[in-house]
């Protein structure tokens, strides 16, 4: 940072880091030092030590990071240190796709040598993708896909839904914590109806969905990955709540919010904070409660 700054004296820099995702949705550290993991008594307490040790080393190098960019911080720098997402402890993937395709609704071979699954798009009703989303046509899903409609898409959208709210686990245990139809989702979660599939759903803390088909068709697996981050309500999961801290002139010193913020809500805030003019295009508000 030292170097960046003294060869380049940058107007904006940006240091993005991935670090701490990677760290924590591996298979090492977030299952064994979180005690809302399942798999927290697995190793010793001296163990666990260790491991502890390796997350704040993670955490003090961020930390050095911040202090260089102070250290090269005048008066009219604004300093902006955030996160887009917390982590959670993971201890079951839900293979929903199995689910789908023992339903009758995803047609596929599996190629014996590598393992990849092969979908027949044309033949296939119901399939789950990309972290929250469930694409249902009963037409198919082949060519290019297009948003279905009618009696038919209904009734196969409920049966979707009410499969996926009758799955449990050997302890019991749904799953599920939302599930909602394309125009719900829209309005209730502020999701672009356009980037979205036919069903949104939302998985409760400990779960994650996978996109995964296999040949035994179980259900849940536990997952090499010990922490996970998508399609989990923030609103409820304290987990993934992130920090958002912001210093500069005009910025309120040593000011605390004592509610939780919108992501969306960060970059019409920065904008304020430089002078600029929020887009019309621009999502959330100013937090104007942090300024002078």
């Amino acid at each position: 940072i030292d170097a960046i700054y003294k060869r380049y004296n940058p107007d904006i820099f940006i240091h993005d880091l991935y670090a701490p995702n990677q760290m924590l949705s591996s298979r090492w550290w977030m299952g064994y030092v979180d005690p809302a993991s399942a798999r927290y008594g697995e190793v010793s307490e001296v163990a666990r030590e260790a491991l502890w040790t390796e997350v704040l080393e993670m955490y003090k190098a961020l930390d050095a990071i911040v202090g260089k960019t102070l250290d090269n911080a005048d008066a009219d720098t604004l300093i902006v240190f955030s996160s887009d997402h917390g982590m959670v402890p993971l201890n079951e993937s839900v293979q929903l796709n199995n689910l789908f395709a023992q339903k009758g609704w995803i047609e596929y071979t599996i190629d014996s040598g590598t393992g990849e699954q092969r979908i027949d798009w044309n033949k296939s009703k119901v399939v789950f993708l990309k972290m929250s989303n469930i694409y249902v046509n009963p037409r198919g899903l082949g060519s290019n896909w297009v948003r279905g409609s009618g009696a038919e898409y209904e009734i196969l959208r409920d049966e979707v839904i009410k499969a996926i709210a009758s799955l449990k686990n050997e302890k019991g245990e749904n799953p599920l914590a939302l599930a909602l139809k394309w125009e719900q989702a829209s309005k209730e979660l502020k999701l672009p109806p356009n980037r979205i599939g036919d069903i949104v759903v939302a998985n409760k803390p400990g779960f994650g969905w996978s996109e995964d088909i296999t040949d035994d068709h179980s259900y849940f697996i536990k997952s090499l990955e010990t922490g996970y981050k998508q399609a989990i309500l923030p609103e409820s999961t304290q987990g993934l709540w992130t920090p958002f801290i912001m210093v500069g002139k005009g910025i309120k010193k040593d000011f605390k919010l004592l509610k939780p913020v919108s992501n969306v809500d960060q970059a019409p805030t920065i904008l304020r904070a430089l002078n600029m003019v929020t887009p019309s295009f621009v999502e959330g508000r100013a937090i104007n409660e942090i300024f002078e």
